[in-house]
């Protein structure tokens, strides 16, 4: 982490030490899913795949691809990778038999090390609200994730690189 970074624990909190907490946590949980997605030998849309299936189970693959920005066919390439190694599963859709959804395989990789540390703190810190806090706190997540997902203009500068090959 950069050394002006770091919020001493403490004291007195600014809004401004928040928001750079926030920016440390989200790096933190960035090298976190690179170190993951290296343990498990997946490439970047493997990897958000799985991810997306934690909120989104079950899911069809249509919509994963959507969400993956794959065409029909990176995303059955995609499913097809996972499947083998059971990792996801196809199955006929409960209410409509001429679907198909995507949900979690027999070797499914749960939530473990950092991302159940991450959702131990936030447990803890969800605790500490009371009834409307926690639902201040859950609306403004909402609304930052809407936003985060929402298609945007592109960002100046070059487009950073990203790569289908799996990490060793």
């Amino acid at each position: 982490m950069p050394e002006n970074s770091h919020v001493p624990p403490g004291g007195p909190v600014s809004t401004g030490d928040i928001f750079r907490l926030v920016q440390q946590l989200c790096l933190s949980y960035d090298l976190a899913q690179n170190r993951y997605r290296a343990q498990l030998e997946l490439n970047d849309s493997d990897l958000r795949a799985l991810n997306l299936l934690r909120t989104m189970d079950p899911v069809s693959p249509g919509i994963l691809g959507h969400y993956l920005g794959l065409s029909s066919a990176g995303s059955t390439t995609v499913l097809d990778r996972l499947e083998s190694r059971g990792f996801v599963s196809r199955h006929a859709h409960d209410g409509d038999r001429r679907r198909t959804v995507v949900g979690p395989g027999a070797n499914y990789p749960h939530c473990t090390g950092p991302g159940l540390a991450l959702m131990r703190y936030l447990h803890e810190l969800c605790e500490q609200l009371d009834g409307p806090g926690r639902a201040k706190a859950a609306e403004l997540l909402r609304q930052a994730s809407e936003e985060l997902a929402a298609p945007s203009a592109d960002a100046p500068g070059p487009a950073p690189e990203q790569t289908d090959k799996p990490v060793k």
